[in-house]
């Protein structure tokens, strides 16, 4: 191996050190990120702040994931409700219309408020990941795996569209 890979390497296990000492930090003292990040930048001189703020940048995107109200909720509908909405890589499976009121009547049974619910339905339904499967056709299910409805063709053309008009508002920023 040459020497710039070794260096290379080593910078990404650094970076990677880097990001599991201020999520340990982070977690046993409670305090707040920009003490933490100040105090491992003291420690490092004038090149390797970039590596620490690349840290950050790295934790900070981790860190969204973890606290989205809407994924946390995601995550125990899928732990109850697994045929209705799998986990990766599983593909999502269209959901039955009206899927929204039969997860409000469990609520109490769930221990999900109403609010956090429709977020998350409302962050499952709006992924392209969800309408790639819109087809004509396919099977629609409840919250037990059950086939209650097809989709129908215009259900499918209004998924493409929306698939379409998601890639525009992502490509145009005015």
């Amino acid at each position: 191996m040459s020497i710039k890979l070794i260096i290379i390497i080593i910078i990404d296990v650094f970076r990677a050190l880097i990001v599991v000492i201020i999520r340990l930090f982070r977690v046993i003292s409670k305090l707040n990120w920009e003490f933490i990040t100040g105090f491992v930048i003291r420690y490092f001189d004038s090149k390797k702040v970039y590596v620490a703020m690349d840290a950050r940048m790295i934790e900070r995107n981790i860190m969204r994931w973890e606290l989205d109200p809407a994924i946390i909720i995601i995550r125990k509908l899928q732990s109850l409700f697994p045929k209705a909405f799998p986990k990766r890589p599983i593909p999502k499976v269209p959901l039955k219309i009206g899927i929204l009121y039969d997860l409000l009547e469990r609520s109490k049974e769930t221990q999900i408020p109403h609010a956090d619910i429709k977020l998350a339905l409302n962050t499952w339904c709006r992924s392209k990941r969800y309408w790639s499967v819109t087809i004509e056709g396919a099977s629609r299910i409840d919250l037990l795996g059950n086939s209650v409805g097809k989709v129908t063709s215009e259900e499918e053309i209004r998924a493409k569209l929306m698939m379409t008009l998601n890639k525009n508002k992502n490509a145009i920023k005015l």
